[in-house]
């Protein structure tokens, strides 16, 4: 065979070349583009040859050339030696174990120099490394497990995951030895590391990093990967008792802002959007494989005949019989995920249908889901999903969820559920029905027939009735749920009884020296807003021009102000930042002066700067934003 020598010869050549003409120590020199095409060319026309040559595995020729390209490697500089490397693996040559362990240790001196933070390698130089070790080396997850934990710590984390991504797809696909659960624990508290650092403005005190656009970029294509492994169904390899895949959906969950911020990414940023999607379609279930028997033969007519054997090379046999199902916690990210972030009710349908009836064995809704179905269903105005759920808590039969569902229960009946969650000492599911009766079913001009807020706050507070007979339950007590029944006595124009749920919340902090919650300050200065407003419109309608109501609650106000400001100082603790969007908004409409004149809007203004808060509300930031003066000459004219 004239021409398989005549390209060996050529190889050798410019082998020959490469080591006289590059330098034999450790900088990161790089081959002259002529050379490296030439040997580029010499490899694929030498491996054109060995297609029709039928050269067999255990012909000398293969060690011969092997020889060349190793010795070669060696004598170059890590760079070079990696571009040398991956073109031996062009050729896939047959080799015996003890080359292959030669193989295998050079391409792992290769890899750990080229994945060095010092060694300012592009990813493409690993890229080439790794594909040559798989090749050629054929490495375990022994192998290369120190590596993977070196790169994770060194944030190279689309690297990690690539090799990562390898192992697991070689232990469904070839039988491989399966990966450690450490590892992809060791990178999933990585994962959580990073992503609370891109998320954090401004970037944290001077540490072991700060947020950037490489850290961004490296994060993103490792998610991403990540992703295609959960959609093809690799993933998740733990039991259903662990939560490890948790981590991963919330993180693709909660992708979209860190996007906003890698806009010239479009194929990953749509791969990132589409991942969760495209995995809701078919979730794991769990069941167990079928008897390999006469009554197993498929039925329909295309494989009439043949018996039904789950494969782990299918996808769908994998997420039907080898991936283990999912646990409750994972359901419960995914409910909130399609009701929060992705907006689509009927997900949430498919959900609770997978969760109830599809999964091997079936999960029932636990308390948590309920209170996820409750918020949502308030937020985004589904009455039939919050009936769903309050059903669901009654502990009957698990029914699915469909268009039909009622979308109101009677008010004995959801008065009855109220006290079950109080029973239960569960504040989540207390705020969830009160939310649900302040937004759906509260009594109004246009819903006579609804709930009186003052039975609510009652049952929440018996304390608050004039016979005074026994105290409230602990549960009752807890600052969400004094925001929540505040809220609801607002809703209802009932001024009074939101003033008296305030003053047992502020007695409960004094007593116990609690700080005063944001949510309760919060809702408290609406409630002054609420009634402003109310008396505003009143004496604008009646043609009067004082209005003392106003000034009672403008009053009210800054004397609260001031109590919580003592109050949180007196016991070490932070002011609730939630207070002041509402505040500063009281006091620009209750002020007689332009907002920029009014000494109680200033010292509130100050009060805000002082504490030097890392980030600030929207709201807040609206409020806060100076104005020009024809912006004031508008408002206050």
């Amino acid at each position: 065979m004239p021409a398989l020598a005549l390209r060996v010869r050529n190889l050798r050549a410019c082998l020959k070349i490469l080591s006289d003409s590059t330098r034999t120590d450790t900088s990161n020199s790089y081959l002259p583009p002529s050379l490296r095409h030439t040997l580029t060319a010499t490899v694929l026309s030498l491996s054109k040859e060995l297609r029709n040559a039928h050269i067999p595995p255990s012909d000398s020729f293969w060690q011969e050339v092997v020889d060349m390209f190793l010795g070669t490697v060696q004598r170059l500089s890590p760079r070079d030696g990696i571009y040398v490397y991956s073109r031996l693996a062009w050729l896939r040559p047959p080799l015996n174990p003890a080359t292959r362990r030669r193989a295998h240790l050079i391409g792992i001196r290769l890899l750990v120099k080229a994945s060095r933070a010092d060694a300012k390698m592009p990813r493409t130089c690993v890229q080439h490394a790794w594909f040559g070790l798989k090749v050629l080396g054929q490495p375990t997850p022994k192998n290369t497990t120190p590596l993977i934990r070196s790169m994770i710590l060194m944030n190279r984390l689309s690297d990690a995951v690539m090799i990562l991504s390898w192992h697991i797809i070689g232990y469904w696909e070839h039988g491989k030895p399966p990966l450690s659960r450490s590892i992809m624990h060791h990178l999933m508290i990585q994962m959580c590391v990073v992503d609370r650092v891109l998320r954090s403005r401004p970037p944290r005190a001077p540490g072991r990093f700060v947020s950037s656009s490489s850290l961004l970029s490296e994060y993103l294509m490792a998610l991403s990967s990540l992703s295609h492994l959960l959609v093809e169904m690799y993933i998740p390899l733990v039991p259903a008792n662990k939560d490890d895949i948790v981590w991963l959906i919330k993180a693709l969950s909660n992708v979209e802002p860190l996007l906003r911020r890698n806009q010239h990414e479009r194929k990953l940023n749509r791969s990132l959007r589409n991942a969760l999607p495209k995995w809701l379609e078919s979730l794991p279930c769990g069941r167990p494989l079928p008897p390999n028997d006469v009554e197993s033969v498929i039925n329909d007519d295309r494989n009439r005949g043949s018996i039904s054997e789950p494969s782990r090379h299918c996808k769908e046999d994998r997420a039907m019989y080898f991936i283990p199902p999912l646990s409750a916690h994972a359901y419960n990210t995914l409910i909130d995920y399609a009701l929060k972030r992705a907006r689509k009710p009927e997900w949430c349908r498919a959900i609770l249908d997978h969760m109830t009836r599809q999964r091997s064995p079936p999960l029932t809704p636990d308390s948590i889901t309920i209170n996820i179905l409750l918020k949502q269903s308030t937020h985004w105005r589904i009455p039939s999903l919050g009936t769903y759920a309050l059903e669901l808590g009654s502990g009957g039969d698990v029914v699915s969820i469909s268009q039909d569902t009622p979308s109101h229960i009677s008010t004995p009946r959801l008065l009855s559920h109220l006290d079950e969650a109080l029973y239960g000492q569960d504040y989540h599911r207390i705020c969830a029905i009160v939310h649900h009766i302040r937004d759906g079913q509260l009594r109004c001009p246009s819903n006579v027939h609804g709930i009186r807020a003052t039975s609510v706050v009652l049952r929440l507070y018996p304390e608050l009735r004039r016979a005074r007979s026994r105290p409230g339950p602990l549960v009752a007590r807890h600052p969400l749920v004094y925001a929540a029944a505040i809220r609801l006595a607002n809703e209802a124009g009932q001024v009074q009884l939101a003033l008296r749920v305030w003053r047992l919340g502020k007695h409960a902090c004094i007593s116990d020296r609690l700080p005063v919650a944001p949510s309760m300050a919060a809702a408290f200065m609406h409630v002054l807003i609420a009634a402003a407003m109310r008396s505003k419109r009143a004496h604008i309608r009646h043609g009067r021009v004082r209005n003392p109501q106003v000034l009672q609650a403008r009053i009210a106000a800054l004397q609260e102000y001031t109590w919580i400001l003592q109050h949180n100082q007196d016991i070490g603790e932070s002011q609730p930042m939630a207070m002041y969007a509402p505040l500063l908004r009281l006091l620009q409409l209750t002020g007689r002066t332009s907002a920029g004149k009014d000494a109680a809007y200033r010292r509130v203004c100050k009060d805000v700067h002082a504490m030097q808060p890392q980030r600030l509300p929207k709201q807040l930031q609206k409020i806060l934003k100076p104005r020009t003066r024809h912006q004031y000459l508008r408002r206050y004219p």
